[in-house]
């Protein structure tokens, strides 16, 4: 009896703990959403960049989510990333997270310092931290 009463209260507690898992991660979803979609209004048609390919890694939000056109970032070198660029007719990359944060994205490291591209914007909202460039090139 004794044994039926401890798995029980095992089994209670992790069913809690799950649940309390999935309400913390459909409140980052919503979180992340309302980033998005703040994005798409304070930024892109505040800067005239709606009808603008975005290059960046979180192609498949920026499109779902704030209706905008985007090209994944290739894990090449950074002229690479400037060729498909070019390709594709993209002027614009957006980068998330920590600038400071080199390995993240190694091959863009030196992306304030470099001449190819140009920072115009960047916004934190919900600890999230992102930053738009144009490509100059």
């Amino acid at each position: 009896a004794l044994g039926a009463l401890l798995v029980g209260w095992i089994l209670v507690g992790q069913v809690r703990f799950a649940h309390l898992s999935m309400e913390q991660k459909v409140a980052g979803i919503n979180d992340l959403n309302e980033v998005y979609r703040t994005l798409r209004t304070r930024m892109f048609d505040y800067l005239g960049l709606s009808d603008e390919i975005i290059m960046a890694r979180e192609v498949h939000q920026l499109n779902a989510i704030a209706g905008m056109k985007g090209l994944m970032i290739p894990f090449e070198s950074e002229p690479v990333i400037r060729q498909v660029a070019q390709r594709y007719g993209c002027h614009y990359l957006m980068l998330f997270g920590d600038p400071e944060a080199q390995s993240l994205r190694p091959s863009l490291h030196d992306i304030e310092t470099n001449p190819h591209f140009e920072r115009i914007s960047e916004a934190r909202m919900k600890g999230v931290h992102c930053s738009l460039y144009r490509i100059l090139d």
